[in-house]
């Protein structure tokens, strides 16, 4: 794992997420590796249209929990993502910037 260099309390470059389906998916990935064709039922390989541009993924038992998959930022791309950790150096936050960028 990469060491970094705490900067407390302020946004921190912590890479790139790359986009090929028009959406992305935030939760725990062994969540996906476990159990891929549930995570394949619940997203249906769609995006998401309308103005409701998320949706929260359950589990095969019916539950919250499996994620949380987001579209309506423009399609495929490149986006930068950024981490924020407290005083203590915990993570606290953790953004995705969905507007276009050139060069990274």
């Amino acid at each position: 794992m990469k060491k970094e260099i705490v900067k407390k309390e302020k946004w921190v470059w912590a890479g790139v997420c790359g986009v090929d389906s028009g959406q992305i998916h935030i939760g725990d990935p062994c969540y996906i590796f476990e159990d891929q064709e549930n995570y394949t039922a619940c997203t249906g390989n769609k995006e998401i249209l309308g103005s409701q541009a998320y949706e929260q993924l359950k589990h095969k038992a019916g539950h919250d929990g499996l994620g949380v998959l987001i579209s309506g930022f423009g399609g495929d791309g490149i986006f930068p993502v950024y981490i924020k950790r407290d005083k203590k150096g915990l993570m606290q936050e953790a953004k995705i910037i969905f507007k276009r960028v050139t060069k990274i």
